[in-house]
């Protein structure tokens, strides 16, 4: 006898063996038993998670020689023939490639007769969306008024494609995806049935893998097994499927966290240079600092958010003790901005570099905030943040010198910018500056601190202080800041000059040196030798190291 694979030697056969599925096979073993059944069913949920073996279950339960029963017995024919894909009385139809009007035309006519073998003539129509709008609307009467031994039972991964003149026709179980830990519980089953050895949490790597779907679980379960000689490894996994492991991401952070830069770009070497999934490794790596996330801001229950094993939690728990939310956020938008810059310049190494750099010259256990912290209110902290960094600046005409005063701020499009309305009443008399225009000094004060300002937007937006490290203060007209990219960096000029990301400049330039300005950013000439500010931390030092980099600077 030829080898079955796994996926399809452990099919469930009875409602009891679906796994994760429990109200949807509840509902239907009550209809059953009830002699309540619908014209037609409706299975929703994405691939592998047992839509189509409930359908043929509940096909054997219909025509099985003891139907109706929750219970089909497996050994009668049609039991049999039903488990085996050919009774005439259970027509499976792939709607992919049955998809036309000839095809459903051809259904309506031989519903007219009756069934064979069991009660009912049950039609089971996999990726029922894929059908045709001509197809779907032959379908209609049929399904409206169909004869009362046949029955329906629709499949479908997107049920937003599927008309909703069918859909108010059905009744429609949604499936959801499997817990991890129900698909480790069927895997071992699996495994101690078929003697196959494992190491311990081989089997939640797996079931994590597969994203919620049994079948995927299995087939990877199936692939393992003959890759491995005596029992299944953490290292087979990763050879095999091209992923990094939980440790190697544990390290990662730690390294980010001890400001290792050099450990962290050896890292990214190492990925290429075995030729790992960098796309994966970046969603594993995601995955890893959610779960962190979590650790933050859950005290219980962190085992059924997570689903990891005992161990794993603790040693997540133990690595996030010293980090702050802010932190641990941060790291997420650096990951989210190295993806859009990857698909830019469809390159995955440089922007991984350009992200460990950064993340290790960023503070993402600042002490006083992991003292103060309150999980709970991160928009405070951030506010905490960022008016500590202000008394950092030490700006002479920050502080005690300004009062209230009434103003407006607006971000203009960088075609034509908007001046904002400002209070003009001169505060000379009260020994008080007017802070609604910019004056020349103001900008001084703004170009010299520019590092700085990159620094606190990139509190705000990660993405945005990437998109600003090449610019630079280059002039003030008629109230309107203007800042200069080179033409090398056009794309973070456009990125730059958004809306939203204006807004975000100037409500930061309002926070630190309490003035309303417009903001326009332009390309400036490469030869331009107007020197800029000198850069009082290393935020930008590695990365000008890493690619060679230069600093564009004027004589006076």
């Amino acid at each position: 006898m030829s080898y079955l694979v796994l996926a399809r030697k452990y099919r469930p056969q009875i409602f009891d063996e679906i796994v994760g599925q429990e109200h949807i096979t509840k509902a239907l073993k009550s209809s059953v038993q009830n002699g309540k059944l619908a014209q037609a069913f409706l299975f929703i949920g994405p691939r592998g998670i047992g839509k189509t073996s409930c359908a043929r279950i509940l096909a054997k339960s219909l025509n099985c020689k003891d139907a109706p029963t929750i219970n089909p017995c497996g050994k009668c024919s049609a039991c049999i023939e039903i488990a085996e894909g050919r009774s005439l009385d259970v027509i499976e139809i792939d709607g992919a490639s049955n998809r036309g009007i000839d095809e459903i035309r051809t259904l309506r006519e031989n519903v007219k007769f009756a069934s064979i073998l069991g009660k009912y003539k049950i039609y089971i129509i996999d990726e029922v969306h894929m059908l045709t709008q001509e197809a779907f609307n032959a379908l209609l009467k049929t399904l409206e008024e169909p004869p009362e031994h046949v029955k329906f039972i629709f499949a479908t991964t997107q049920p937003h494609k599927v008309l909703p003149t069918i859909l108010s026709r059905c009744q429609r179980f949604e499936f959801s995806y499997i817990p991890i830990i129900k698909i480790v519980e069927k895997l071992k089953e699996i495994a101690k049935k078929e003697k196959i050895g494992f190491d311990e949490n081989v089997l939640f790597d797996i079931a994590r893998l597969s994203e919620g779907s049994m079948r995927d679980a299995e087939s990877l379960l199936d692939q393992l097994s003959s890759f491995s000689e005596d029992k299944i490894s953490s290292k087979d996994i990763l050879s095999i499927m091209g992923v990094v492991d939980d440790d190697a991401y544990f390290e990662l952070i730690q390294a980010v966290k001890n400001k290792d830069t050099e450990f962290c770009i050896n890292f990214i070497s190492k990925l290429f240079m075995q030729g790992k999934d960098i796309f994966r490794f970046l969603e594993g790596m995601m995955y890893y600092v959610r779960n962190l996330m979590m650790a933050k801001i859950m005290t219980t229950q962190l085992g059924d958010i997570c689903d990891l094993p005992q161990d794993r939690i603790e040693k997540i728990k133990e690595q996030s003790r010293d980090m702050t939310l802010a932190g641990v956020i941060s790291i997420f938008s650096e990951i989210t901005a190295t993806q859009d810059m990857a698909k830019k310049i469809n390159s995955f190494r440089i922007p991984l570099e350009v992200m460990m750099i950064k993340l290790t010259k960023k503070d993402v256990i600042p002490k006083e905030a992991v003292a103060n912290e309150k999980a709970e209110d991160p928009p405070v902290l951030e506010q905490h943040r960022e008016k500590n960094f202000t008394s950092k600046l030490k700006l002479d005409n920050i502080g005690s010198l300004f009062r209230s005063f009434k103003k407006s701020e607006s971000v203009s499009d960088t075609e034509k910018p908007i001046n904002p309305e400002i209070k003009q009443e001169s505060q000379q008399k009260d020994g008080l500056m007017d802070r609604g225009n910019l004056k020349s000094a103001d900008f001084d004060e703004i170009r010299n601190n520019w590092p700085k300002v990159i620094e606190v937007i990139s509190e705000a937006k990660m993405s945005l202080s990437t998109y600003l490290q090449d610019s630079r203060p280059i002039g003030l007209e008629d109230n309107v800041l203007k800042i200069g990219f080179l033409k090398k960096s056009l794309f973070y000029k456009e990125a730059a000059e958004q809306r939203q990301n204006l807004k975000i400049i100037a409500d930061k330039l309002k926070n630190l040196f309490d003035i309303s300005v417009s903001l326009k950013c332009e390309i400036i000439d490469e030869n331009n030798s107007e020197k800029p500010p000198e850069v009082s931390s290393n935020y930008l030092d590695s990365v000008l190291d890493a690619f060679g980099g230069r600093v564009i600077q004027k004589e006076k």
